[in-house]
């Protein structure tokens, strides 16, 4: 969008008085902007419908899906605007960069997420016949992974140099071969550190366009390697257990999704490794992740979860 234009029309609609947009780059067709206003800083994003894994209806179920959510007293943001085919969301507050989960005493933020991540589960499950109809494919999940299973093993040379692909492709079979028996649920899908927004004295989960129906076990394991892999060389195994931890403090995992719990791990860094090297960025961190997971994998499956929630 022109950034005149965006100031013309938030000073029209909204009554800010705007002292600068600041556009940001961003993926895709989302756009970005910082508005300095003379009493408060903005940060607004759109997005476009058709960026996600769906695009029937999106601004509609996305509207339905925040008020249910907020209803069930989950703080997602409500978009200000919408506008033809662009959703406009006002975000008022702070973003999190990583640095602020790895560097804050006692590590509040990555805990107060995992609490508001778990209510977000629990409030997805619990809807029931309250719960809006989404047109939400149940098989994107597992074909994504297959889909990409089949470009890694097309590339497995490449690959070869730096993984080990026969364990990668062991526990990506392992998933595949699991995929009937899992008890699928809406969950966010894109459940990293930046899609938590601190405003004020509340934390919002944001980015809702990459909800899916997918698996409690995955958003938590898209999440807690961003934290517990601190300064891209080692894991922080004590900060990575007490975070599973206090996760099931909130919410349950059944036996089974717990028994998934490293391959989900390993299979969120395997996508963002794939995703990567379709676009010919840069793979040296997510491979680092990838080797430092194979190296901890023996204590990340050995956790024993009975102990850690004594409750459930």
């Amino acid at each position: 969008m022109d950034v005149h234009n965006l100031k013309v029309f938030l000073e029209k609609n909204y009554g800010l008085k705007i002292k600068d947009v600041i556009p940001f780059q961003a993926k895709g067709h989302n756009d970005f902007f910082k508005i300095v206003c003379e009493d408060k800083t903005y940060f607004l994003k759109s997005y476009s419908p058709y960026d996600s894994i769906k695009s029937i209806n999106k601004i509609d179920e996305m509207a339905l899906l925040r008020d249910a959510l907020c209803k069930k007293g989950i703080d997602v943001l409500i978009p200000i605007k919408n506008l033809a085919e662009k959703l406009y969301v006002r975000f008022d507050g702070v973003f999190f960069e990583l640095y602020d989960f790895v560097e804050t005493s006692h590590k509040i933020y990555p805990f107060s997420c995992l609490t508001l991540l778990s209510n977000f589960h629990k409030a997805a499950s619990e809807m029931g016949e309250d719960f809006p109809s989404f047109s939400l494919p149940h098989d994107y999940f597992f074909e994504n992974i297959k889909s990409k299973r089949d470009e890694f093993l097309d590339h497995s040379d490449f690959f070869a140099k730096y993984l080990d692909v026969r364990w990668l492709d062991a526990i990506l079979l392992r998933v595949i071969n699991a995929s009937s028996k899992f008890n699928l649920q809406l969950v966010h899908g894109d459940c990293h550190v930046f899609n938590f927004l601190q405003s004020d004295d509340k934390l919002f989960i944001i980015d809702l366009e990459d909800v899916q129906m997918g698996l409690k076990v995955y958003d938590l394991a898209c999440f807690i390697p961003q934290v517990a892999y601190v300064n891209k060389d080692r894991v922080d195994l004590q900060l990575f257990l007490k975070l599973v931890s206090h996760y099931l403090e909130f919410n349950s995992l059944d036996d089974f999704e717990r028994s998934f719990l490293f391959d989900m791990v390993v299979v969120k860094i395997f996508l963002i490794i794939m995703n990567k090297f379709i676009k010919n960025e840069d793979l040296s961190e997510s491979l680092l992740k990838m080797r430092l997971s194979k190296h901890h994998e023996d204590y990340v499956r050995g956790i024993d979860y009975s102990s850690l929630a004594p409750n459930f």
